[in-house]
């Protein structure tokens, strides 16, 4: 998984070379320390990101959508990479089955960006907890990230599942994720992983 997301920051980072992510020469005047903590502000821009991931429903066997959002960030933001986590026993679809890269379409809040891509893959932790984990990027040099649906994965629903099942999607913030606009503003990016919305799949 570290090659893999290691791959698409340095992806972002191509895609969006006019975008300063030097955030520790930028936090002294975005955020307040006290002490040896962070205080974030609101973010300079006005912008107030809102991820969200949708409750889908399906029965046994059955392939699902599975939609991200964003909302309060029309046409102010560049840059995000960005994993949610779900139960291993949901197939998620693959378009290479050996770099595990996921199946997607994207929505009109990326229509305007220079990259995106997708993973499927997985941190020592979720071994544990018997889950995979998605990852998705987009970037751009300027911020014209819109609001809206920012892609669409597709997930199919174990045969033997039982109806009733409710199957959890949920974001994390994992090393090297990010949500960030032209100005690297710090602000934005705790706004938006602290204000996501998770989603589920129901068997029906």
């Amino acid at each position: 998984m570290k090659r893999l997301t290691a791959f698409f920051t340095a992806l972002m980072l191509g895609a969006a070379m006019t975008v300063s992510t030097a955030c520790s020469d930028k936090k002294d005047d975005k955020v307040v320390l006290e002490g040896s903590s962070i205080v974030y502000k609101d973010p300079e821009s006005g912008a107030r990101p809102v991820l969200s991931i949708n409750n889908s429903e399906g029965r046994p066997g059955e392939t699902v959508e599975v939609k991200v959002f964003l909302e309060g960030c029309e046409n102010k933001w560049a840059m995000c990479g960005v994993h949610f986590a779900y139960p291993m026993v949901l197939e998620c679809r693959l378009t290479s089955a050996d770099e595990r890269f996921a199946d997607y379409k994207p929505g009109e809040a990326v229509s305007q960006m220079s990259a995106f891509t997708s993973a499927d893959n997985r941190t020592e932790a979720m071994e544990k907890n018997e889950q995979y984990s998605l990852f998705f990027c987009a970037a751009s040099s300027s911020d014209n990230g819109g609001d809206g649906e920012i892609a669409t994965f597709y997930f199919t629903i174990p045969e033997d599942a039982a109806v009733g099942t409710v199957y959890p999607l949920e974001f994390f913030e994992h090393e090297g994720d990010m949500f960030l606009d032209t100005a690297s503003d710090v602000n934005l990016q705790h706004y938006a992983f602290t204000n996501w919305k998770n989603g589920t799949i129901t068997v029906v």
